[in-house]
């Protein structure tokens, strides 16, 4: 998820706006909250309140055709989704904890996996470790936010960074929810200028090429 190559972005446009995603089928990009009796712009700002977006790159803002406990249960729970789309990614050796915490409404889990890198001067694989934080509003407010980590091991620089992406599922009716993830990169310790230029460049190939197999 953090080193790979990716094609152009113009390609992936034209790609996004022909394709339609065979297991959840997004609506129109021009829909907005307002739509939706059930939400509204205050909605949105309670969400935003509730946990705040990560001051990254918004990687999906999008409408689909699912509520938002079956979008989350869909994203994060051991399902044929999850799994369908880790081998999408040509991800292996994946192991997931189960969910554990004080309250169905503040839980974490770790998950550890195998990722293939196409950069011809690194590994050809590296091993990750994601933990996953979920903070529920509760069924009658619609929505939940899950933060997650991600180390990457074995590529160069593992101990300057990592990178952070946080999911914001917001109900918007019975039968349609509203997903937005931020993503961004953490140092832990400031690279010289030619190394943070290496960091930046193949972490965004990474995560842009993983959401948009999720997209």
């Amino acid at each position: 998820m953090v080193m790979g190559v990716t094609s152009s972005k113009q390609r992936r446009e034209k790609e996004r706006e022909m394709r339609t995603t065979p297991r959840v089928a997004a609506l129109n990009s021009k829909e907005n909250f307002e739509t939706w009796p059930t939400v509204t712009k205050a909605g949105t700002a309670d969400l935003a309140a509730f946990l705040p977006d990560l001051s990254g790159r918004l990687l999906i803002n999008s409408v689909f055709h699912v509520g938002a406990e079956r979008l989350q249960q869909m994203l994060f729970s051991d399902l044929p989704f999850l799994q369908g789309f880790l081998q999408q990614c040509k991800f292996t050796d994946v192991t997931l904890s189960p969910w554990s915490g004080d309250s169905k409404c503040h839980q974490r889990r770790v998950l550890t996996y195998t990722i293939p890198i196409s950069n011809p001067l690194g590994p050809k694989s590296a091993s990750v470790v994601e933990t996953q934080t979920l903070f529920g509003r509760g069924p009658q407010a619609g929505g939940s936010v899950v933060d997650s980590e991600v180390l990457t091991q074995g590529i160069p620089y593992q101990d300057y960074f990592y990178t952070a992406h946080r999911y914001c599922i917001l109900g918007l009716a019975r039968n349609k929810a509203r997903l937005r993830v931020y993503s961004e990169i953490r140092y832990r310790k400031q690279p010289w200028s030619l190394a943070k230029s290496l960091i930046e460049k193949n972490s965004w190939s990474g995560i842009e090429d993983y959401f948009h197999h999720l997209e």
